[in-house]
C-alpha cells in the first residue's frame, strides 16, 4: 500500500456556543476559563474544559479558521489565538492572516449587501410596524462593520418569543434568513457564512487539503455543507435545525 500523502487540513469553525459560550447560555463548570471580553472589558465568555481539549486538538492537527456572525470589533474581543483566515459579520468581512481585509472579497461583498440594501429597509419598517402594534421590546436596526452595512437583526428581549407575525414574514429569494438564538438574522443570499468560506476555498487555500466544519446554528448549515467532514456540539444537534 502506498503510503498516503499528508495534505493540510483547515478546521472551519464557528465561536459562541461551539469553541466557547457565556454563562447565562450555559454553566461552564469548574476549570473554565475566559474566552472573550464583552465591551466594557470584562469576561464575557468561558471555555469549559471540553472546549478546551476540542479547541486544543484543532490547533494542533489543522489551522482554525474562526467563522462567526460577530463584527470585527467583537472578534477582536475574542482570546482565543487565531492567526490565519478569520470570517467576520456573517461572511460579510473576511480578514487576511495579517489582520487586513481582502481587498477582493470586500469588493464583492459590498455590492452584494449594497443591491439589497432596499430590501433591508423594507424589512425594518415592516417588522417596526409590527413591534408597534404589540408592544414588544424588540430591538431591529442595520448592523454595520468597518464603517459599511453587513446585514439586518432583530434582537429580541431576554425570556421573550419572537411574534409568530415575523415568522409569516415573506422572504425575498434575495435574502437569506435565520432565528438563531436571541436573534432573527435577514442577510443577502450570497453573503454568508458560506459564500465567505467558498471563497476562500476557491481562491485563498490549497486546491488540495481536507475542509472540516463546526458550528451550532442554522446560520452555519450552509458552510458545513461545503467542508470534507462536518461536526456539531452535542447539546445542539444538526438534526434540529430549522430555517424559519
Amino acid at each position: 500500500m502506498e503510503p498516503v500523502t499528508a495534505l493540510p487540513v483547515f478546521a472551519f469553525s464557528d465561536l459562541d456556543d461551539t469553541l466557547f459560550q457565556s454563562p447565562r447560555r450555559r454553566d461552564p463548570g469548574a476549570g473554565a476559563i475566559v474566552a472573550a471580553l464583552d465591551m466594557e472589558g470584562q469576561p464575557g465568555s468561558f471555555q469549559c474544559m471540553r472546549q478546551q481539549a476540542f479547541f486544543a486538538l484543532l490547533q494542533n492537527t489543522s489551522t482554525v479558521i474562526p467563522v462567526t456572525a460577530r463584527s470585527t470589533r467583537a472578534l477582536s474581543r475574542v482570546l482565543l489565538p487565531f492567526s490565519s483566515w478569520r470570517i467576520a459579520s456573517g461572511g460579510a468581512v473576511l480578514l487576511q492572516p495579517d489582520g487586513q481585509e481582502d481587498p477582493e472579497w470586500r469588493e464583492i461583498s459590498q455590492a452584494r449587501v449594497h443591491s439589497v440594501l432596499p430590501l433591508f429597509q423594507a424589512v425594518v419598517n415592516e417588522v417596526d410596524q409590527l413591534l408597534a402594534a404589540s408592544g414588544c421590546a424588540e430591538r431591529c436596526r442595520i448592523l454595520e462593520d468597518l464603517g459599511r452595512p453587513v446585514y439586518l437583526v432583530v434582537k429580541r428581549s431576554e425570556g421573550s418569543t419572537f411574534p409568530t407575525e415575523f415568522r409569516k414574514l415573506p422572504v425575498d429569494p434575495r435574502l437569506q434568513r435565520w432565528i438563531t438564538g436571541e436573534n432573527l438574522v435577514y442577510a443577502a443570499a450570497d453573503v454568508t457564512k458560506r459564500d465567505a468560506v467558498q471563497f476562500l476555498l476557491d481562491h485563498r487555500l490549497p486546491k488540495e487539503r481536507l475542509a472540516l466544519g463546526f458550528g451550532d446554528s442554522p446560520m452555519d448549515q450552509g458552510f458545513l455543507e461545503i467542508c470534507d467532514y462536518a461536526g456539531w456540539p452535542a447539546i445542539n444537534p444538526y438534526a434540529r435545525w430549522s430555517a424559519p
